[in-house]
C-alpha cells in the first residue's frame, strides 16, 4: 500500500532528477523511493571571513515525519560552509520550512546559502553569529556567486 508520504517521496525524487546539472549533482540511497540524499553543490561558496570553495556536499535525510517535519541537512565537505543558518558542525538550521516545500526546492534553498543570498538571511535566528556579524558588516559583498540557478517558482514553493 501507498502512503501520502510515499507518494511525496517519489515527487521529490521525480523532481530531484529535473535539478540534476553541472551546478548541483546528486547521488540517492539505494531505497525506491529514496530517503537520503548526497547534493554536490559547483558553487562558489564562503568557509570562513573572506575565504572561499567552489565546491560543497550536503547530505540530506528524509526523517519518518518527512514532509511534516523538515528534512535534516548538514554540509559535510571541508571546509565547511559559513553562513549564519549553518552551524559550526555543518548542521543547516532549517528555519521557515513548509511542508509544501518539496525536496528540489529546499535543495535550491540550500544552493542560494551557498551563493549567500541576502534576502534568504533571518538575522533573528542566527546558528553561526559570527558568519552573521560578518553579513551585517559586509552585505555590499553578496552574494559571493551569481550562477543562474532553475526556477522551480512556478511549481512549488520556497
Amino acid at each position: 500500500m501507498r502512503t501520502s508520504r510515499t507518494v511525496r517521496l517519489e515527487h521529490d525524487f521525480l523532481a530531484m532528477q529535473a535539478l540534476q546539472s553541472e551546478v548541483i549533482k546528486w547521488e540517492a540511497d539505494r531505497r525506491v523511493p529514496p530517503e537520503i540524499y548526497a547534493v554536490d553543490y559547483n558553487l562558489r561558496g564562503m568557509t570562513g571571513p573572506n575565504t572561499f570553495s567552489e565546491t560543497h556536499t550536503v547530505v540530506i535525510k528524509l526523517l519518518p515525519e518527512y514532509p511534516d517535519r523538515p528534512p535534516l541537512a548538514k554540509f559535510t565537505s571541508r571546509p565547511l560552509l559559513f553562513h549564519p543558518h549553518v552551524f559550526g558542525n555543518g548542521v543547516v538550521c532549517v528555519g521557515g520550512y513548509s511542508p509544501d516545500e518539496g525536496l528540489a526546492v529546499f535543495c535550491l534553498r540550500l544552493a542560494k546559502y551557498i551563493q549567500f543570498q541576502p534576502y534568504l538571511i533571518n538575522t533573528q535566528s542566527p546558528a553561526n553569529k559570527e558568519a552573521l556579524n560578518w553579513f551585517k558588516e559586509n552585505r555590499s559583498q553578496l552574494p559571493v556567486d551569481n550562477t543562474p540557478l532553475p526556477d522551480f517558482s512556478l511549481t512549488t514553493k520556497l
